[in-house]
């Protein structure tokens, strides 16, 4: 090995087994300290989150030992030579093996207060009173005996390192180079990246088994620490959360109103449709980018969905549906957890620190529960909010299936429907599924095994005029609703098809510069980013008509919860739509645009819509107006101020809810 290996290479490798061991101890430790909060967990469980744990100390032990690699190969043979140079290696990694001995220590200690592991928010507890913080900490915790044993152990650290790691002549053999240094790069590669697969390891699959201390076992608390860093301010407004409570109590029908405790909890009864003894399935599809203006039922004469517009018709068609936001992942977010995603650092499904919701899907009890995506659930880390929340929810993601992926988003649409149709086919009990479509996003892959689906390539009405960019985009609109159109046909064929509610939705809009079914405000402001359909089919007791509630995603699970006869523990922003009282006292719905700077805010109501910033909400417009958009908010003020105060209640709320809505 030494013939093989240069004296820096050795050095590498050595001080990734150190820092990996020391990793591997504190692991231990951790699991046996605290071993009675996971003693209800299954074996299988912790072993596997142990598992990825260890993955997770590799990545952090090969960052840690990156620079001698890098260094070395920087430097000149002449410095490396140099006889000072394990001496100084051997002081940086002490105190680099000290400090993170704190983060240890300190991570144990935090766990063993508050039951979560040491995360980047505690830079604003800390800055946010320092000398309070810094009395806690020294009343708490051994700091004295902390700071003796790291000193001790710092002398051993430093003669280990520079008599096992650092103890020769760090100049390069050049026989042997070239081939060791690739295997390295390539191990190191491997270690860094943790899997298998499209996406890497990332922090959202310790959160697997709906169990706090088998996420906190499989964490690791110096890359924790970093992945909750750009997260790690909570950005609500405490004073201003209170001065809107009222407001939006009132809006989301909280009975028992505290002010002081912001108690936004309340227990939504079921209101079933139909009979609930049966216990109905429901099925959610989400379609990628279904902008509701595209639709015929919207007006849109392009014919680009037969299918879904078909299946409006039959069903109950929500007319002012809108998303809480134009991303995919935050689509998703708000579906899931009621609150919409007005995070400010990215999609809340990527911030670890609010990855414990609350979900209207645990209100199916006795159901089995699946989510379908066709790529890979470590996309926009949606795997934590996923696992780590829905009780017993069985994830179909690309790898498990039969059919191949064809391109970045995994499967396509008409394969994943098929293969979600054969699954569902077979269940032995009631179930809810969500069935997530991606297809309709560039590269807009059309693949060769698709049915009888036929390419458009001369369409007899002029698209563009329509809102359509291209004819690829049009063709792939065609092929996803295509795909949703043979899911149905099969499913109306099947035994579970009376019994089975079906919900179809988009998971956010598209921006459209001038199609011809728009008016000019809806142009100017963009609106059909957030306009998607929300349609429910169920033949059995629903028959065809529109309905003009003015609606989110964030309802969509909670009205399926009260629809199909199941109460529901709400404490996030989600309404019952069939709650006529509540959705006629206020009909309104928040959407956010998060890349904006400053961010934008709009607040939507049967006609209208205001918006502005967090900072200032400035206008009023009439949604359905024919000619170009006018500032109405001092000519109808009562409608602006009542819109207005709950505008800013719903965002800085939002905010708040963001880490509030913690499943009990």
């Amino acid at each position: 090995m030494g013939r093989f290996l240069t004296s820096s290479q050795r050095a590498y490798l050595k001080l990734i087994g150190f820092f990996f061991a020391m990793a591997l101890l504190a692991r231990t430790a951790f699991f046996c300290g605290f071993y009675a909060d996971g003693s209800s967990a299954k074996i299988a469980s912790l072993l596997k989150a142990f598992y990825l744990g260890l993955k997770f100390d590799l990545r952090v032990s090969i960052m840690i030992a990156f620079p001698v690699a890098v260094f070395s190969l920087a430097a000149r043979r002449k410095f490396l030579s140099w006889r000072g140079w394990p001496k100084l290696s051997s002081i940086f990694y002490t105190l680099v093996s000290v400090l993170i001995l704190g983060v240890y220590g300190a991570d144990w200690g935090y766990y063993s207060y508050l039951r979560t592991r040491l995360s980047a928010s505690v830079i604003e507890l800390i800055l946010e009173d320092p000398l309070v913080s810094l009395r806690m900490v020294w009343e708490s915790y051994p700091v004295v005996t902390g700071a003796l044993l790291l000193t001790v152990a710092s002398f051993f650290i430093y003669r280990f390192l520079k008599r096992v790691i650092f103890n020769y002549d760090m100049g390069l053999r050049p026989a042997p180079r070239k081939l060791s240094l690739a295997l390295i790069i390539l191990l190191s590669l491997a270690g860094l990246y943790g899997k298998l697969a499209y996406y890497p390891l990332r922090w959202s699959e310790a959160f697997f088994a709906n169990d706090r201390f088998v996420a906190s076992l499989g964490l690791n608390p110096i890359h924790y620490f970093f992945d909750t860093y750009k997260n790690r301010q909570k950005g609500h407004d405490l004073a201003l959360v209170k001065k809107y409570y009222p407001a939006v109590a009132r809006h989301l029908g909280v009975m028992d109103l505290d002010e002081k405790n912001l108690n936004f909890k309340r227990v939504q009864p079921p209101t079933p449709l139909g009979d609930f003894a049966k216990k109905p399935n429901v099925i959610v599809f989400v379609m990628e980018s279904l902008t509701a203006h595209r639709m015929e039922v919207f007006g849109n004469p392009t014919g680009a969905t037969p299918f879904m517009d078909e299946t409006a018709k039959k069903g109950m068609l929500f007319t002012n549906f809108y998303t809480p936001s134009e991303s995919t992942a935050r689509g998703i977010f708000a579906l899931i957890t009621s609150v919409p995603d007005v995070n400010r650092a990215g999609s809340s499904s990527r911030n670890p620190l609010i990855v414990e919701q609350n979900t209207a899907f645990n209100a199916f009890a006795g159901y089995e529960k699946y989510f379908f995506i066709g790529g890979s659930a470590n996309w926009g880390n949606i795997r934590g909010i996923l696992k780590n929340n829905i009780e017993g929810l069985r994830l179909f993601e690309e790898g498990m299936y039969d059919s191949p992926r064809v391109d970045v988003w995994g499967l396509s649409d008409y394969h994943l429907f098929s293969e979600a149709f054969e699954i569902l086919s077979k269940a032995k009990s009631p179930f809810i599924a969500v069935i997530q479509s991606s297809g309709f996003h560039r590269p807009y892959t059309i693949p060769e095994d698709r049915g009888e689906f036929e390419v458009v390539s001369d369409p007899k009405i002029d698209i563009k005029k329509w809102g359509w960019s291209s004819l690829e985009e049009y063709n792939s609109m065609r092929f996803t609703d295509y795909a949703f159109g043979e899911f149905m046909k099969r499913f109306q064929k099947s035994p579970f098809s009376q019994n089975t509610l079906t919900a179809l939705l988009g998971d956010h809009g598209l921006r459209d510069s001038g199609s011809n079914n728009l008016t000019p405000t809806q142009i100017k402001f963009a609106t059909e980013r957030f306009h998607v359909p929300l349609i429910f089919h169920w033949p059995s007791y629903l028959g065809p008509r529109l309905n003009k509630t003015v609606a989110s995603q964030v309802d969509v699970l909670p009205t399926l919860a009260a629809m199909t006869g199941h109460p529901f523990f709400n404490t996030g922003m989600g309404r019952n739509l069939f709650d006529k009282e509540l959705m006629e006292k206020s009909p309104y719905t928040m959407s956010y645009v998060y890349y904006k700077n400053p961010h934008q805010i709009f607040l939507f109501g049967r006609d209208h819509f205001v918006t502005g910033t967090p900072e200032k909400v400035d206008s009023l417009f009439d949604l359905r107006a024919k000619t170009a958009p006018q500032n109405s908010k001092d000519s109808n003020g009562a409608l602006f101020e009542e819109m207005e105060h709950l505008t800013n209640g719903l965002y800085q709320s939002s905010q708040y809810l963001l880490y509030h809505n913690r499943r009990e």
